[in-house]
C-alpha cells in the first residue's frame, strides 16, 4: 500500500506587461513596462504523518472496524461507522487521529445503499463497466474489481473524497492483495496493486490525507515512499514480520494478531507472552483481540507491563495453540 506524499510544486511565473505607447516618429517608440511580478506559489500539501512513537512509546492505536469504543492516539474505524462517530471521537478526545477503512480492491453488497446516498456512486456502474471479477472465498456478498477500470478508480476517489468530507485524518484501503488469490476474475499483477496503490495515494495526499498499505507485505519496497503507516492483519500466524523491519525503522507498522485465529480461520492462535517482544524488535506495534474488531483488546505494550511471562525477543518455541485464546483479552481494552 502506499503512502506517498505528492507535493505540488508550482514554478513562479514572472510576468512582464509592456505597454508601447505610438506616437510620431519625432517622439519614438515610447514603452511604459510593469514591473516583474512573480506569481505566489501554492502551499505545500500537508497530510497528518503519524509517528512510530509517543513518549518513549509505541504510539497506541486501535483497530475497531465493527462498533466504536476505547479510543487511544490513532483509531481505525470502518468509513461508513465514522459518519456518526467522529464528532463523538473528537469530542471525547479532540487529538485523537481518525483513520478510516474500506474496501478498494472488492465491491461490497451491503456498501450499495451508502455508496448511493452518501457518496454519489451510481449501483450499476461497476457492472456497467465490466469491472466484477469472482466472489471473494470465504465472503459470498464481496466480489473483486479490476482496479485497472476508470468507473472503479473514479468510485474510489468518490470514497476519498467522503472520507475527506466527514473528518477523517487518513485512510485504510483494503484488499488490495488481490493478485494473491487464485481467480479474482482478471488477470491482475503485483504490479498492478503498485500501480492502484500510487493512485490511491497521490488521491489522498492531494486532498490532505494520509493513507496506508494494508497487508501485500510483498510490495512494501515498492510503495514505501508513497505510504505514511502500513496495518498488517496477523504477520506473526503467517511468518512475515521479518518483511516490516525496513520500514518498521521509520514509520509505524500496526499489527494485529486474533485471539480466535483456530476457530476463526483454523490456524493456530498465537500466544502473545512468546511473540510481543519479537515483533517489538522488529518496530512493530501488536494489538492482540477477536476476528470480529470489536472494542476489546490489548496491545503488546500494556501485555507484557502485566504479565512477566513475556519471553525475551529471541523466543520462538511454544507460541501456538490449536485452541483460541480469548480468555487473554480484557474488556475494555488496554491500549
Amino acid at each position: 500500500m502506499i503512502r506517498c506524499s505528492r507535493q505540488a510544486a508550482v514554478a513562479a511565473v514572472l510576468v512582464v506587461l509592456t505597454t508601447a505607447a505610438g506616437g510620431a516618429a519625432a517622439q519614438g517608440a515610447a514603452a511604459a513596462r510593469t514591473l516583474a511580478k512573480p506569481v505566489a506559489k501554492a502551499p505545500p500539501l500537508r497530510w497528518w504523518k503519524p509517528a512510530r512513537y509517543t513518549n518513549g512509546t509505541f504510539t497506541r492505536f486501535q483497530y475497531q472496524l465493527s462498533d466504536s469504543g476505547s479510543i487511544p492516539a490513532v483509531y481505525a474505524i470502518d468509513f461508513d461507522t465514522a459518519r456518526d462517530a467522529i464528532p463523538a471521537l473528537r469530542k471525547k478526545v479532540p487529538g485523537a487521529k481518525v483513520i478510516c477503512y474500506f474496501s478498494a480492491g472488492s465491491w461490497e453488497k451491503y456498501r450499495v445503499a451508502d455508496d448511493k446516498q452518501y457518496r454519489g456512486i451510481n449501483p450499476a456502474s461497476w457492472k456497467a463497466a465490466g469491472a466484477l471479477g469472482n466472489v471473494m472465498a470465504d465472503w459470498p456478498d464481496e466480489r473483486w474489481l479490476d482496479v485497472r477500470n476508470k468507473v472503479v478508480r473514479a468510485n474510489m476517489v468518490k470514497r476519498i473524497d467522503y472520507c475527506k468530507r466527514i473528518g477523517c485524518d487518513g485512510v485504510d484501503p483494503d484488499n488490495v492483495n488481490f493478485y494473491d488469490d487464485n481467480n479474482p476474475g482478471f488477470p491482475l499483477t503485483a504490479k498492478d496493486a503498485i500501480n492502484y496503490m500510487k493512485f490511491l495515494a497521490n488521491e489522498a495526499h492531494s486532498r490532505g490525507l494520509a493513507i496506508g498499505l494494508k497487508n501485500c507485505h510483498d510490495i512494501i519496497a515498492d510503495v514505501e515512499p508513497l505510504i505514511d503507516w502500513a496495518i498488517s492483519e496477523e504477520c506473526v500466524v503467517y511468518g512475515y514480520c521479518g518483511d516490516y523491519k525496513a520500514l518498521g525503522r521509520g514509520k509505524p507498522v500496526w499489527n494485529i494478531e486474533y485471539c480466535d485465529e483456530w476457530s476463526f480461520f483454523g490456524e493456530p492462535s498465537q500466544r502473545p507472552a512468546c511473540f510481543c517482544k519479537r515483533v517489538a524488535a522488529l518496530g512493530i506495534s501488536t494489538l492482540f483481540k477477536r476476528a470480529e474488531l470489536d472494542a476489546p483488546g490489548i496491545s503488546c505494550d500494556q501485555y507484557c507491563r502485566h504479565n512477566a511471562a513475556c519471553l525475551p525477543a529471541t523466543a520462538t518455541a511454544g507460541c501456538s495453540a490449536w485452541r483460541d485464546l480469548c480468555g487473554l483479552v480484557p474488556n475494555p481494552a488496554q491500549l
